[in-house]
């Protein structure tokens, strides 16, 4: 973990978008730019996948020991062993709250006191995945399958073990979706069906929230999660690198290698028909996270160089109309809403800007100039959270331009490098809402 930590403290020193610098914010009530618009290297023009033969080499691996470390509420310098089942909860946790990640450990925190613990689910290792729209329950992956829990660590509900998977007939392996966040939305959104990939070959190291690690060999399918429907196989060329649900669950947008073995933008639906090839990139490239819009009319796509993630643009692909923009120095990080994106700007090789961008015009309006190294929502969609790189929580707010610090925040991560964090939904109610009283 430390090794992984120092690599990507050096590759975002040297590339990540405006975060070797930090300034107190600076908020732009109406400036009103435009964004570059790229004329695309080619039109969309849809080519059905055909399969080709590769050979799949074997290679298992195991999830990385978990570290734990004695953390509530502030931490020392000295890495102690904590594998309690039973958090803290002598403060009440009645705020703002988010989860911190950091590969192996989670802590849960209130950002009004500073106050929190590490996070277990019945004293065992859990990767959350994402806040449930209630505000008081979590999904979080484990090592024997994907679980609803609560904020006290309790089992909610099983949503799907690992025990229920097929056999993989092909000789390839299993890549399950729990080991670290390997599939960032590996459930449809209802919950119904599970999105997973079967990895093989030799394993690549890479060190970062969206993709810890990458097999050589990548391949996505599908199930309904109680086992009635399914596996499907949506990709065939072992180029899977990035796969997210629409928002109905009902299509699944992947990259994955064309004929000539560069990577594409595909959609297809869940049980791998009506497959559509939405890009035609006539050079490798590599592909950020790939951003639905809420009505799944839009896709927004961050493609950038191999090797180079600062160096790159957001495809806005318009499915209706089979039509795309590219945007230069542009990296979208979520939807606010159907016409908008909340995103990056890059400005120079060690500056960038927090905007939000209407896709129907072009224009630009800046939130602030901070080194954010984790940019996520906080609370809804239209507040920007910030971690900056000298571990200050900001909030921006997109509609009335204005923003706000944390101050309480307690970083706690002495030693680690890059963490980052799940912001709970405006609907989290308290703890008497989510009925729980210490």
């Amino acid at each position: 973990m430390i090794n992984r930590s120092i690599f990507w403290m050096c590759v975002f020193s040297v590339l990540i978008l405006g975060c070797t610098q930090t300034r107190a914010p600076v908020v732009t009530p109406s400036p009103e730019t435009t964004a570059t618009v790229l004329s695309p290297a080619a039109t969309l023009s849809p080519a059905p996948a055909t399969a080709t033969s590769t050979q799949d080499l074997y290679q298992s691996t195991e999830r990385p020991a978990s570290t734990y470390r004695a953390l509530h509420p502030s931490p020392s310098t000295t890495n102690t062993p904590n594998m309690t089942a039973t958090p803290n909860f002598s403060a009440i946790l009645d705020g703002k709250l988010i989860i911190v990640r950091n590969f192996s450990t989670n802590y849960l925190e209130d950002l009004t006191t500073g106050h929190g613990f590490v996070f277990l689910a019945e004293g065992r290792w859990v990767d959350v995945l994402q806040w449930r729209a209630n505000g008081c329950t979590l999904i979080a992956g484990m090592d024997d399958g994907i679980y609803e829990v609560n904020l006290q660590g309790e089992i909610v509900r099983p949503i799907f073990t690992f025990d229920s998977f097929p056999e993989v007939s092909d000789g390839t392996i299993h890549l399950t979706s729990s080991i670290h966040r390997y599939a960032y939305y590996p459930l449809s959104p209802d919950d119904t069906w599970l999105a997973y990939l079967i990895g093989s070959g030799n394993i690549e190291d890479r060190g970062d929230d969206l993709e810890p690690y990458r097999y050589e060999y990548q391949n996505l399918e599908t199930m309904s999660t109680d086992g009635t429907e399914g596996p499907y196989r949506l990709s065939q060329r072992g180029g899977v690198r990035r796969v997210a649900w629409s928002p109905d669950g009902q299509r699944l947008a992947f990259s994955d290698y064309d004929a000539e073995g560069i990577s594409q933008l595909f959609v297809a639906t869940r049980d791998g028909s009506n497959l559509e090839q939405l890009t035609s990139l006539t050079q490798p490239m590599e592909m950020g996270r790939i951003l639905w819009s809420p009505d799944g009319e839009r896709i927004a796509l961050y493609v950038s160089q191999i090797d180079t993630w600062a160096i790159g643009g957001t495809y806005i692909i318009e499915k209706s109309a089979d039509t795309f923009n590219v945007y230069e120095d542009i990296q979208a990080a979520w939807w606010r809403d159907n016409d908008s994106l909340i995103a990056r700007r890059r400005i120079s090789r060690e500056q960038s800007s927090i905007i939000v961008m209407d896709v129907t015009t072009g224009e630009i309006s800046s939130l602030g100039e901070m080194g954010c190294y984790c940019m996520n929502p906080f609370g809804n969609l239209a507040m920007v959270g910030c971690w900056t790189v000298d571990d200050q929580i900001w909030v921006y707010d997109s509609i009335t331009h204005t923003v706000e610090q944390y101050p309480n925040f307690d970083p706690f991560w002495s030693g680690l490098i890059y963490p980052y964090f799940i912001a709970a939904p405006d609907s989290y109610p308290g703890d008497a809402g989510c009925n729980y009283s210490p």
